[in-house]
């Protein structure tokens, strides 16, 4: 029968707290525990419970030297041979929509929809809503948000182009505005981009404003609307 061992562990400490603990009694001036494998194969650590006892955990791979930390079952941060450090999983979108015409005065919602035109485009996360155009911050933090639009047929109205957090209308609600006055030329591109910071649910959309003229038109297979958690 394998041995089964009660109480604490200590190595260094002669009253563990905890079930294993390793202590340096400052002789050795560093407490590191050393966990080698053969050429070729993964050291680590893995975490879980009875059922899952690998849920969460830590692995160096040296066959290629390359490290991940492991987190509810999948690898989610990696560190590469070369120090690039990639998260699979951090939150990011990228999205385009169909041509819009112009509905007059006031504030619209701008339709981008990751379903329609265009190439390159994804949602890590799920995270950005087709029907509403929103995206909901799934955690709290730091994004990081840029959205271009063309405009086409503008006159001689007052244009401004909004990031907007929670659906607000002035700019301290989003990141910036971006103005075009009285544009003569038949196509215009109005940037915007900004870093904003969202709780855990809050949502942001692109807004377009137009003063005065019914004239215009978004041509948004050449627009786009990203955003990224910074952190």
């Amino acid at each position: 029968a394998s041995p089964s061992f009660t109480g604490k562990v200590g190595i260094g400490s002669s009253s563990p707290v905890r079930q294993l603990e390793i202590k340096d009694d400052g002789t050795l001036g560093q407490a590191i525990v050393g966990i080698i494998a053969d050429a070729g194969d993964a050291a680590g650590i893995f975490m879980g419970t009875t059922s899952n006892n690998n849920a969460g955990g830590i692995r160096y791979f040296t066959d290629t030297n390359k490290l991940t930390l492991r987190a509810n079952d999948e690898d989610r941060l990696l560190i590469d041979s070369a120090g690039i450090v990639t998260k699979p999983y951090q939150p990011s979108f990228k999205v385009n929509g169909d041509n819009v015409t112009g509905n007059g005065s006031g504030f619209g919602v701008t339709p981008f929809n990751i379903d329609s035109g265009g190439n390159d485009k994804f949602d890590i996360g799920n995270n950005y809503n087709t029907t509403n155009y929103r995206f909901v911050a799934p955690v709290e933090g730091r994004y990081f948000f840029t959205a271009n639009v063309r405009m086409d047929n503008m006159g001689g109205a007052y244009f401004r182009l909004l990031i907007s957090k929670n659906g607000g209308d002035v700019t301290n609600d989003g990141v910036h505005s971006i103005v075009g006055n009285g544009m003569s030329t038949n196509y215009h591109t109005l940037n915007v981009s900004g870093i904003i910071n969202c709780a855990a649910n809050d949502y942001v959309q692109v807004k377009h404003y137009a003063n005065n003229d019914t004239s215009w038109n978004l041509s948004l297979s050449e627009s786009g609307f990203s955003g990224f958690l910074i952190g």
